[in-house]
């Protein structure tokens, strides 16, 4: 968990965890960062929703199908998450 964000990977796989390469934070534009070697349906845990998600530096649009579940769906590969708060 960084700050309030806890990035899952990938929702439909076992492991889907070990698809993240690297995560960071950026307290300035309070942006959580992630690098991801594939894409698929990617789910990160939220307590509030984000003002804005982007995948390789374009806007994508997340589905929460519970509270604090957010879910992104990508077939692009690698992949570079962006949640801003």
């Amino acid at each position: 968990v960084v700050h309030g964000i806890a990035l899952f990977g990938l929702l439909d796989k076992l492991n889907g965890s070990r698809v993240i390469a690297r995560t960071s934070w950026d307290a300035a534009t309070r942006t959580f960062s992630a690098e991801l070697t594939a894409g698929g349906r990617i789910g990160f845990h939220a307590a509030r929703p984000p003002v804005s998600v982007h995948i390789n530096i374009q806007p994508v649009t997340v589905t929460n199908p519970s509270d604090g579940l957010w879910a992104i769906e990508t077939t692009t590969e690698p992949v570079t998450l962006s949640i801003k708060l």
